[in-house]
């Protein structure tokens, strides 16, 4: 396709699922949820992706509690 992804995964305890439904919410609406420091590179992050690419960039969070985490970053590669 004409996408790059770039994926970062560990094995960790993972994210709760309330705190992950947070963080998503968050990225949906393009706001920090939490009022602690919490989460603002990961609003930072998807602001800058929305604004670089055009809302054709993407940052998706999966995460199981006693497994670990998948954070993705999808963009549209440039034509040329």
């Amino acid at each position: 396709d004409d996408k790059i992804i770039i994926e970062v995964s560990d094995d960790g305890q993972g994210i709760p699922e309330d705190r992950l439904n947070s963080i998503r919410a968050g990225l949906e609406e393009n706001i920090v949820t939490s009022t602690s420091k919490k989460g603002i590179g990961i609003s930072n992050l998807n602001a800058r992706l929305k604004l670089l690419y055009e809302y054709q960039g993407s940052l998706t969070i999966d995460s199981t509690p006693g497994i670990g985490t998948v954070v993705r970053i999808v963009v549209k590669a440039a034509m040329g």
